[in-house]
């Protein structure tokens, strides 16, 4: 399995995380009973974050990465904020923006 690449900058502003909400299977009855169950044993997270100021050599890097990846490929990912390391992949194509001589992406992740 791939591993996110080594970039000169890591921090992840602004960051978030979630669970997934399409877990649970819901079915109405026709006495207005709603009858629930888990579709999968696990809930599986959501990461989102932005990487500010990447220098062109980490705009390369990070748009080979994507490239090799695209949205099917795992690869293993260290969350920055508790370094627990994850499977995931990326739930679409990151956006890179090119603004002050620096890029900047955001980037969204979801758990394999």
């Amino acid at each position: 399995m791939a591993a996110w690449p080594i970039l000169s900058r890591v921090a992840c502003e602004p960051y978030s995380e979630k669970l997934s909400n399409n877990r649970d299977l819901l079915s109405n009855t026709e006495g207005g009973y709603v009858i629930t169950r888990r579709r999968y044993s696990r809930a599986r997270k959501t990461f989102s974050f932005s990487l500010p100021g990447l220098n062109a050599s980490d705009y390369t890097t990070l748009t080979t990465f994507i490239s090799n990846q695209g949205t099917t490929g795992n690869f293993t990912w260290t969350n920055p904020t508790n370094s627990v390391n994850y499977a995931v992949r990326f739930a679409s194509i990151p956006k890179i923006v090119f603004d002050n001589s620096n890029y900047s992406a955001s980037i969204e992740l979801v758990e394999v």
